[in-house]
């Protein structure tokens, strides 16, 4: 009896190992996605940024030529409508990915990348 238990206790460790490995190489393809998503928002808010760079170099010359008392208001109505740029892509895009499920709706809401 000794030897089949010990047999039955070599057949669980090899059952366990096996379910282990299957676990693990499942797992390689969704952080292969979050990966690219994660590459991907990155890029998104760097050129969101560049160009609100661009349209805050823009604008604030036009600011200039603007009445002196209509300045303030004016930078400041432009800072806001640049901020609200990047958080309405920040929403679209979050930075935390929970599950596989997850990521495939904001992929799909983005339509661009695709896996």
């Amino acid at each position: 009896s000794g030897l089949g238990q010990l047999v039955a206790k070599i057949d669980q460790l090899l059952k366990e190992t096996r379910d282990a490995k299957q676990k693990a190489a499942g797992k390689k393809p969704y952080g292969a996605a979050k990966k690219q998503y994660r590459a991907y928002r990155n890029k998104m808010v760097a050129a969101v940024k560049a160009q609100n760079k661009d349209i805050k170099k823009r604008e604030l010359s036009r600011i200039r030529r603007m009445p002196s008392e209509n300045r303030a208001k004016a930078r400041a109505e432009l800072k806001e409508r640049l901020k609200a740029r990047l958080k309405s892509l920040i929403e679209k895009l979050p930075s935390k990915v929970d599950s596989p499920t997850h990521l495939q709706t904001l992929m799909s809401r983005s339509r661009v990348l695709k896996v």
